[in-house]
Formats: structure tokens, sequence, C-alpha cells
């Protein structure tokens, strides 16, 4: 089967955490994200690398990417990380984020695009929509 057209995703949590435990809490949702996507790779028996936005000044995803364990990793590499003002595909995923932020954080300033993500994304969406973790 060709496929033409890219296919999207996104994650959530809801939380109250603020500072430290904010960080460290964000940092256990990548860490789902990341085994979770090693486990689908593993299973098909493929191979992923991962590209983000950043400069890696934050160890958190780097330490995700090194606690998989060898044997059984199917994510090549550490996160490759790119400044988002010079990669459109950044700016392709941050759109998507965006997005999916308004989608599920509806409140009166951001009403214009509470219907963004049905409107445009919802097919295109792995999961069929923002997957909670």
């Amino acid at each position: 089967m060709h496929q033409t057209d890219i296919k999207v995703g996104s994650v959530w949590r809801r939380t109250t955490a603020t500072g430290r435990a904010y960080y460290e809490e964000r940092g256990k949702v990548y860490q789902t994200l990341l085994d979770g996507w090693n486990a689908d790779h593993r299973s098909a028996d493929s191979y992923a690398f991962v590209s983000m936005d950043g400069n890696g000044d934050d160890p958190t995803y780097f330490n995700a990417h090194r606690s998989l364990p060898l044997d059984t990793r199917h994510l090549i590499e550490d996160p490759m990380m790119h400044d988002s003002r010079r990669s459109q595909w950044v700016q392709m995923a941050d759109l998507v984020a965006y997005t999916a932020f308004t989608h599920l954080n509806r409140h009166p300033g951001n009403e214009f695009g509470w219907t963004w993500y049905e409107d445009h994304l919802v097919s295109k969406d792995v999961n069929g929509g923002p997957r909670q973790i």
C-alpha cells in the first residue's frame, strides 16, 4: 500500500503539578510515549529515529532514550534536536501540538481553534485523536 500523505499523533496528560514536579511529570510522559514507540517498532520489526524541537540542554529526552534496553531497542540513537526556526518539519509538529492543545484546553481565549483538530487533523491521526497517557 502506497501512502501519499503524512500521519500525525499527539499525547497528553492533565496535571496540576508545578515547578520541579511538572518537569518530572513531563519526563514521565515522554518516557511513556517513547516506550510505546519502541514497543510498536519492535513488534513491527522496524526502526525509527526521533527528531524534536530543542537545543539539547534538557537531559530528560536523552536519558529516556538511554534507558531503553539495547537488546530490544528499536529507536535509533538519541533524539536529534532542531531549532524550529530552522526546520519546517519541526514547525509542522509544533502546529500539530498547538492544534491539539486548543482542541483539549478549551477556553474563550482560544475558541478560534477549538475545531481545528476535527476539521484538519483527526483523519490523519494514527490514534484517531489526542491520546491520554
